[in-house]
């Protein structure tokens, strides 16, 4: 292959695409997904690669792909104007893998000729005996060329260094299929790409500015796999001089996302401080938005802290992963405080935490927004369930003029590379079939009892547009279901 083999990489976010009518998608990943590919673009061009296409283009907008198949290939073949030099990079969470096989066909199917290199934070490597890993089943299942584990530096190496040709690569998180042997060659997981400026998404029509400085938790929780790392992805300095830079850019005012998983633990807070300080050109983003870990607010000097830093600086929306309510549910899925499963204690702290927290925001102007997340297992009784529902019900009494409240119950998940997978793998129905990781479909085993169809339920209440359907179809399915054993289809059918 020559140095010119590579003529345009188009990088597809399989989080900006639906299967399921009518489903209504989490607003989350396809966003960080999607910050993940502009890192990409964003180092291609530093090295000097500009023939660049994020599809699709804009966060946020979520395409309908099978009612709209045919116009998505017909945007691809406009952007692979030169078929046999491009690189198609498939980025998925496990929640869209679906999307991803079916993206990674529709390429197949139409340019034979080009490289699909999958990666994202499905793809991870584990060694569980008689079970393939996603990076083993994506390519010998020829879904995919080469997979990228981890960061996205091998993915820059191959086109900027090696020009395409994908047995050259031995950057580590850099994955091939050895059809004789059958089986894969590669190690480790790739680093994070040397940038001089942080990547964002800035789309004037959304007035939004998304953006990811750091990816770290150290609370090392059983069914996430964020890691707990030990130093920022950029500089302050850099995030300082990459926002000043964008500001004439941004004529309406917007609001800014912030993607990091867990920014304000006490040992980086500085951090976060020291970029809003250095940042009074920020009024062009007057309102912010962030995660938060529940378990900071229960030192009620430090909520204190940081309620004056959310207020000085406006930050006016938090998404907050109360997941689980009762110590059971926390030892069962590893919901954790810095590495340990949450006792009934810690839980309840948080609980009362949260209610002081909430009292603080409505004391703030303007008026502030909160959600929280749940996640509902595949092992709930009637009484573990109840006990998310009251806590809801709790919290939907306390929303008011100033303060927006939203819930969002998430179905417990065994992505790959989890501890939560490995300690249930024996409750999962296929460990192998990825497709049905995707928020909707049940990848759990049936002898599970009540408790699983109560798990095929969730879809029906989680996927509600309207927050105020939620709880009374919460409680339906627990007296339906936990309490008398009905099934779906005697509910459907009543």
């Amino acid at each position: 292959m020559s140095k010119t083999d590579v003529k345009q990489v188009i990088l597809i976010n399989c989080g900006g695409f639906l299967l399921k009518r009518g489903y209504i998608k989490p607003r989350f990943s396809d966003t960080s997904e999607h910050i993940g590919l502009t890192t990409i673009d964003y180092a291609l061009q530093q090295n000097g690669f500009s023939n660049v296409h994020i599809f699709p283009k804009n966060a946020g907008a979520v395409i309908n792909f099978a009612e709209n198949r045919r116009d998505i290939a017909n945007t691809l073949r406009k952007m692979a104007a030169n078929e046999p030099g491009t690189i198609f990079g498939l980025s998925t969470t496990s929640g869209d893998y679906p999307l991803f096989i079916e993206l990674s066909k529709l390429v197949r199917q139409e340019f034979p000729r080009a490289q699909i290199i999958a990666g994202g934070t499905h793809f991870v490597r584990e060694k569980i005996n008689g079970v393939r890993d996603p990076i083993e089943v994506a390519l010998e299942e020829n879904l995919a060329d080469a997979v990228v584990a981890g960061h996205a530096d091998p993915f820059v190496e191959l086109v900027t260094q090696h020009h395409g040709q994908r047995e050259k690569v031995d950057a580590p998180g850099f994955y091939l299929w050895d059809p004789s042997a059958k089986k894969v060659h590669g190690h480790s997981y790739g680093k994070f790409p040397q940038l001089e400026e942080v990547p964002y998404i800035f789309n004037p029509g959304y007035s939004r500015v998304s953006t990811m400085w750091d990816d770290i938790c150290h609370n090392r929780c059983g069914f996430c796999t964020i890691p707990k790392g030990r130093s920022p992805l950029f500089s302050a300095e850099t995030v300082v001089r990459t926002f000043q830079g964008l500001m004439p850019k941004v004529v309406i005012p917007a609001v800014l996302s912030l993607h990091d998983s867990n920014p304000f633990e006490p040992k980086r807070f500085d951090y976060y401080r020291t970029i809003f300080e250095h940042l009074p050109q920020f009024n062009y983003l007057p309102r912010k938005e962030a995660f938060i870990d529940p378990s900071l607010l229960v030192d009620a000097d430090y909520q204190n802290k940081l309620i004056d830093f959310f207020n000085t600086h406006s930050f006016w929306s938090f998404f907050i992963g109360r997941e689980v309510v009762s110590e059971h549910s926390s030892r069962l899925i590893g919901s954790n405080y810095r590495g340990k499963a949450k006792d009934q204690s810690q839980l309840d702290s948080e609980r009362e935490a949260l209610k002081q927290f909430i009292a603080a925001l409505k004391r703030l102007a303007p008026p502030r927004r909160l959600v929280l997340s749940y996640i509902l297992t595949p092992f709930e009784t009637a009484d573990s369930a109840s006990a998310v529902a009251d806590e809801i019900e709790m919290f939907q009494k306390l929303i008011d003029d100033k303060l927006n409240i939203l819930f969002y119950p998430f179905p417990l998940m065994p992505y790959p590379g989890t501890k939560l997978r490995r300690k249930l793998l024996d409750k999962i129905a296929d460990p192998e079939d990825y497709a049905k990781l995707d928020m909707v479909l049940n990848p759990w085993k049936k002898e599970i009892g009540r408790s699983h169809t109560f798990f095929d339920y969730a879809e029906l209440f989680m996927n509600s547009q309207e927050q105020k359907y939620l709880l009374r179809n919460l409680r339906f399915g627990i007296d339906e279901i936990l309490v008398r054993g009905r099934s779906i289809s005697d509910i459907l059918i009543g």
